[in-house]
């Protein structure tokens, strides 16, 4: 059973995600054109792009700082991308 207060969070999560997606809009072809390009798979240059889209959803609440949102979201692709890297032990190329 969801209590009042949880219910009044998800309909403010939702609100807020829907500012989100409209945010993000006009970036998210190119976003996910860079996500498909870095990475050989579609399948994990969706798994990037998925994952760049909810870790910036998530980290909304830490930003105190003016935000370029396509430069945020193109940073936290690059940097998911150099982390599977460094976990794959595969070499980077400049």
């Amino acid at each position: 059973m969801i209590t009042e207060s949880m219910n009044t969070i998800v309909e403010d999560t939702r609100s807020l995600h829907n500012q989100f997606e409209k945010e993000i809009e006009p970036f998210k072809q190119d976003l996910w054109n860079y996500c498909r390009y870095v990475i050989d798979t579609p399948w994990e240059g969706e798994d990037l792009f998925q994952e760049t889209l909810l870790k910036a959803f998530a980290m909304l609440s830490q930003i105190w700082h003016p935000l370029n949102t396509k430069a945020y979201l193109f940073r936290i692709a690059t940097n998911r991308w150099i982390d599977e890297c460094r976990k794959r032990k595969i070499k980077v190329e400049d």
